[in-house]
């Protein structure tokens, strides 16, 4: 196995991606541990360590862009496989509501509202600052789902045969079931019993 080559760099302040990008990390760490010598007592340090895993590291976010500065609920960058799922997800939300009939209920409205636009975007931020790994995920759990919907309706159910059937029933009375025969017929010797008590009264 190819052991992991560590590469590591600490500040007194806080660094953002972009500043961490121009800074020169100190490389060749193969241990486990490393001796720090200079350094300042009572002093804050912020270590950034990074793993050279030829780019196959998925615990960090994936950033395709950096701002520079920190935009609040963002954060300072562009997370491309949180995009990527965001655009995903409202493209299986708009596929799973297209056939919908569309309704003058508010609160079907607000559902449909929630369900195509503010959880994308809601996903989106939260995943953004997380791990490439968690965003990656779900981009394919998205995906999966996309493709077995798709299949489903092309070849398993045929939705053009159920709207015939339906228009077909359209004005023909249902068929009752057992349990509704059986009460109707209780409550016709209900109403049997009582028109004989009330013609013995007589």
């Amino acid at each position: 196995t190819q052991t992991p080559n560590y590469s590591y760099i600490y500040s007194t302040t806080p660094l953002s991606a972009a500043q961490l990008d121009q800074q020169t990390f100190t490389s060749g760490i193969t241990v486990d541990s490393v001796r720090l010598t200079g350094l300042a007592a009572n002093t804050t340090y912020y270590f950034y360590i990074y793993n050279d895993c030829g780019g196959t590291d998925l615990s960090a976010y994936d950033s395709i862009l950096d701002y520079g500065m920190r935009i609040p609920l963002l954060g300072d960058h562009l997370s491309l496989f949180a995009l990527l799922m965001a655009v995903v997800m409202w493209l299986y939300s708009r596929m799973t509501t297209a056939n919908q009939a569309a309704s003058n209920d508010p609160t079907a409205s607000s559902m449909r509202f929630m369900t195509l636009w503010m959880m994308p975007i809601m996903m989106f931020f939260i995943c953004n600052n997380l791990s490439a790994a968690l965003s990656y995920y779900y981009l394919l759990s998205q995906l999966i789902a996309i493709l077995e919907t798709w299949v489903i309706k092309k070849f398993v159910v045929k939705p053009e045969a159920i709207l015939e059937k339906v228009r077909a029933s359209e004005g023909k009375p249902l068929p009752k079931s057992k349990w509704q025969q059986r009460l109707e017929m209780a409550q016709k010797m209900q109403e049997q019993q009582l028109r004989e008590q009330q013609k013995k009264r007589r």
